[in-house]
């Protein structure tokens, strides 16, 4: 049965992905574009690359309407990835990129990573050392869109770097990056989170202070062939650290690295979620920390 809904999910997608994705109206480059269902625009931090901070910092926001939701880059089990395609000047490179936290949503059994309403990414684009001088970046947004069924789109936008460090420029970087930031998952240094590999599963321990609070976790991966879908799972602190166990579908292969989005209760300071990308202990030398080993959930 749950491969039949998987099977006529899929096959919703396909009918949709048929179409040729629909643009929108034909215009000059511009930082804003959109379509009924959902509205893009890009956002320069308005600062000037220099040898000391090499790096700026772009916002793209996608709008999305009421009742329509867009995926995830890894949307699950069912949905069309969105993925964003940058053309920049010769020297210019795509830094980083921060994904916001998507939502868990399971129709029949099927599972994907959506979402919904304000949707911001947040980009840091590297700049050549020195700078030469003013630079159009062009960035190709595709996505599918969401209700009863799922309609391809593609938006093109474009923004002149540097963004002219003026102070209504300065106070609408402020004012969209901080309600940007509780969406965003938070990126977590390597000291603060560990993942081993433990028989058919992967135990994964994130330290207190820096991860989400909740007594059940969500593991989003950002990598299908580790896990399909997000997996609900219950945290176990013990030292200072919160512990998961990550059961592993069968025939898995081995995961060097785990890289995913963790989400949980926000509050009292803690992110919504944050981001994993951490190397995956394994072999007879490693030792499970107790708190991660199967067994009843135990509290600090």
């Amino acid at each position: 049965m749950r491969r039949a809904r998987r099977v006529v999910a899929a096959l919703v997608l396909v009918i949709a992905a048929a179409a040729p994705a629909r643009p929108a109206r034909a215009q000059a480059p511009s930082h804003t574009a959109g379509t009924p269902e959902l509205r893009a625009e890009l956002l320069a931090e308005p600062t000037t690359p220099s040898a000391a901070a090499p790096a700026t910092r772009v916002l793209l926001r996608l709008h999305v309407a009421p009742g329509w939701h867009v995926y995830w880059h890894q949307p699950g089990e069912t949905g069309l990835p969105t993925v964003v395609e940058w053309e920049l000047p010769v020297g210019w490179r795509v830094q980083d990129t921060r994904w916001p936290v998507p939502a868990r949503l399971a129709v029949e059994g099927v599972v994907a990573h959506v979402l919904r309403d304000e949707v911001p990414l947040l980009v840091s684009l590297r700049a050549p050392s020195p700078a030469r001088g003013p630079a159009l970046v062009r960035a190709t947004v595709r996505y599918g869109v969401c209700r009863e069924v799922c309609i391809p789109q593609r938006l093109q936008l474009a923004l002149r770097l540097p963004a002219a460090p003026t102070a209504s420029a300065a106070a609408e970087w402020r004012a969209a990056l901080a309600a940007a930031a509780p969406r965003l998952a938070a990126p977590l240094a390597s000291a603060d989170v560990r993942a081993f590999r433990d028989s058919d599963a992967l135990c994964v321990g994130v330290r207190d202070t820096r991860g989400p609070r909740s007594d059940s976790l969500v593991f989003f991966p950002a990598d299908a062939i580790v896990l399909p879908a997000a997996a609900v799972l219950p945290a176990r602190r013990r030292g200072g650290w919160t512990w998961l166990r990550l059961p592993l579908p069968a025939g898995a292969a081995p995961a060097a690295r785990l890289r995913g989005t963790l989400a949980g209760g926000a509050g009292g300071g803690a992110p919504a979620g944050v981001e994993l990308d951490v190397p995956v202990a394994a072999g007879v030398a490693v030792a499970v920390p107790d708190a991660c080993r199967s067994g009843p959930h135990t509290g600090a």
